[in-house]
């Protein structure tokens, strides 16, 4: 590769599937980026199988280019280059929890941005949890009491799912045992490729002191650790039969 810089080149970009095509874990993501010598040709070729990787093609475009504060040009130095990529990992994720602290969708919009600077490729949105519920469920309308405010809340535009959370104490084992959920009386689904079913910090001691969980345990012949491996484990094949992959801590 010489150290040679040239005037940024047009690229040019070729593509065999749809624009159109949804991004999902184990899309193609591959792309050749060559970008010649000026002498020899007078503009880059980037070519992908998906648009995903055409973006990763332009990304990387991007990134090796450089401002030159003398010509007042942006130029590609190091060139002639021929680069052959693909992600490692097909997941390549980066979490965000605003059930802990609040972000505006413009702060939520401006990581997204930021993935794709790094190629990354999964949002991990902890929308909700015991701190606040922040999520409007028009199914439990009153589910988004839970939010810190009213001000500090995400519609159903702006983000989907259904969780646990403050409102529906008929989810909850008794008044003062809100985690984990009934698990004599379990039936929510999920209905998004991806549930995510949480498992840390999980306390099932109240479960012992409310009797009819208790009674259901006994029933059972279960421990509250094998209850709660049941509930996992329930969960689980509730999201297999409506075609979603479940994901635990």
């Amino acid at each position: 590769m010489a150290t040679r810089t040239s005037t940024i080149f047009p690229a040019i970009v070729t593509q065999t599937q749809s624009y159109t095509m949804i991004l999902q874990i184990g899309v193609d993501e591959s792309y050749r980026l060559q970008i010649p010598d000026p002498d020899d040709a007078t503009a880059a070729l980037l070519t992908a199988e998906t648009v995903y990787g055409a973006l990763h093609g332009l990304e990387t475009f991007s990134q090796i280019c450089a401002f030159n504060f003398t010509t007042k040009m942006t130029e590609v130095r190091y060139i002639p280059v021929d680069i052959v990529d693909r992600p490692r990992f097909e997941y390549r994720g980066l979490l965000i929890d605003t059930s802990r602290h609040y972000e505006p969708l413009k702060i939520v919009r401006s990581v997204i941005d930021s993935m794709a600077y790094a190629k990354l490729n999964v949002l991990h949105w902890h929308i909700v949890d015991t701190q606040s519920f922040p999520l409007e469920i028009p199914s439990f309308p009153k589910l988004w009491n839970g939010a810190y405010t009213g001000a500090e809340r995400y519609t159903l535009e702006d983000a989907k799912g259904i969780v646990e959370g403050v409102g529906y104490p008929e989810l909850w084992p008794s008044g003062n045992c809100t985690q984990p959920l009934d698990v004599s009386n379990f039936a929510k689904t999920f209905p998004f490729k991806f549930m995510h079913l949480g498992g840390d910090e999980v306390d099932t001691t109240c479960w012992k002191k409310t009797r009819h969980i208790a009674r259901w345990l006994a029933h059972n012949n279960f421990t509250a650790k094998q209850g709660y491996e049941y509930f996992v484990l329930r969960a689980q094949k509730i999201a297999l039969k409506y075609g979603l992959t479940p994901v635990n801590w």
